[in-house]
């Protein structure tokens, strides 16, 4: 593997990670991890999540 790729899934990984924790402990986060408890929310983001990866995925062809 290229120390590269692993230095940057690191980085990426840690940032995700603080965001996460940043989230959960302000007042008015930009994004409400509670909205996921909800089913319906959950399965809804996941289908916007893969419809948009499938786009992304059909330019490179």
């Amino acid at each position: 593997m290229n120390t590269v790729i692993v230095l940057t899934g690191l980085a990426g990984s840690a940032l995700l990670h603080a965001f996460v924790r940043r989230q959960q402990r302000i007042h008015e986060p930009l994004l409400d991890f509670a909205l996921f408890r909800e089913r319906s929310f959950t399965t809804a983001t996941l289908c916007v999540i893969g419809c948009f990866g499938s786009y992304v995925a059909l330019l490179f062809f």
